[in-house]
């Protein structure tokens, strides 16, 4: 029997792969928060109500619900005070089977968010919203227990966004009020 020896390089790509073989990310466009602005139906501070996964009717797809408690309209309001918003996101779990949508954001019940939503397209969101830019349009609204003060923040992980030389990163964690700020300044230059 002949003995091959195998290249180093490929034995360093072989361990590469099982180290990241978890590694999976949607690529996309950095959205500034001007683009996310001007993207958006509307921008509104909101709890989680509840959260559920479902089969569509051909049971080929499974999506998720979400319905938001809105606690104040930053841009269009959709709807009168006390009524449900409801996002439409596609994956999720149903008993044992999931599908996954890298990229897409996460919610968890009585979470607090800043969200950059619009009205969903094609004939499957039809009637319901949908996140702008996928997780780039949700901001997590959270309480800074060391400053005493609220924070913006998201959660980017599994995305690799693309830069373009016009496109300004934000520096988040961000103060709450100066998040405001940024967002009113964003919905005054469209």
């Amino acid at each position: 029997m002949k003995k091959t020896k195998m290249p180093l390089w490929s034995v360093i790509l072989f361990f590469c792969f099982l180290a990241f073989g978890q590694g999976v990310a949607t690529t996309m466009l950095l959205l500034s928060l001007e683009e996310l602005t001007a993207k958006a139906d509307v921008i509104v501070q909101c709890k989680v109500d509840s959260i559920r996964s479902e089969w569509n009717n051909d049971r080929t797809m499974i999506y998720t619900f979400v319905d938001l408690r809105p606690l104040q309209f930053m841009k269009n309001q959709v709807n009168i005070s006390g009524t449900i918003i409801t996002l439409k996101l596609m994956g999720g779990a149903v008993g044992e089977i999931e599908t996954v949508l890298v990229g897409s954001p996460k919610f968890q019940k009585e979470e607090e968010a800043i969200l950059f939503i619009r009205q969903g397209h094609g004939r499957h969101f039809e009637g319901y919203m949908e996140i702008v830019g996928l997780a780039q349009g949700k901001f997590d609204v959270i309480q800074n227990t060391v400053i005493s003060k609220k924070i913006v923040s998201r959660n980017l992980n599994r995305i690799h966004l693309l830069k373009n030389s016009r496109t300004e990163a934000l520096k988040l964690p961000m103060q709450y009020e100066v998040f405001l700020e940024r967002i009113k300044k964003a919905i005054k230059t469209q």
